[in-house]
């Protein structure tokens, strides 16, 4: 092992790294270079890269995977002979394309008519699959709850803009 002089401290090198802190010194005294095991620092650095770079694309091909199998279920709930459906028939329908046992409240189609009732059902709802609630679950739920929230404010997006009917 060696040593490499600093003004200020000391630091010592892994045996297997090639060392630079061997160069000229400056009329000074102090090196041109301070001591960094640059090559054990960076192969670490790039092993780590490569390792963030893998996990990233297997949790791309695993959701494009659950895209594949879930994407007509979703869109068969959300649409009705490719138009989109309105928000009171996506929130009472909402149990039928969420998982078992989603803590969602049953909300029938004749309790919500009321506007004000549509609008406090839909935040209700929204709660439960909002991307920030979801981050714990697993890929396949967190895929459906993402394309549930993007439905569900859609057309409360529509909701709104016409005038509540």
């Amino acid at each position: 092992m060696c040593w490499a002089q600093n003004d200020r401290l000391k630091t010592r090198c892994s045996p297997s790294a090639f060392c630079w802190h061997r160069r000229p010194f400056v009329h000074t005294g102090t090196p041109l270079f301070t001591h960094v095991c640059a090559q054990t620092s960076q192969a670490k650095a790039v092993k780590e890269f490569r390792d963030r770079q893998q996990a990233n694309q297997d949790a791309d091909d695993e959701e494009d995977e659950i895209r594949r199998r879930l994407d007509p279920t979703i869109k068969a709930w959300s649409e009705e002979y490719g138009k989109k459906r309105p928000l009171r028939a996506l929130v009472s329908s909402l149990d039928k394309v969420l998982w078992e046992n989603s803590g969602v409240p049953v909300v029938n189609l004749g309790d919500i008519l009321d506007p004000s009732k549509a609008r406090k059902a839909y935040l209700k709802a929204s709660r439960f699959v909002h991307p920030d609630k979801t981050k714990k679950l697993d890929p396949e739920k967190r895929f459906i709850a993402k394309r549930v929230f993007d439905a569900l404010s859609q057309a409360n997006a529509e909701f709104l803009e016409n005038g509540s009917r």
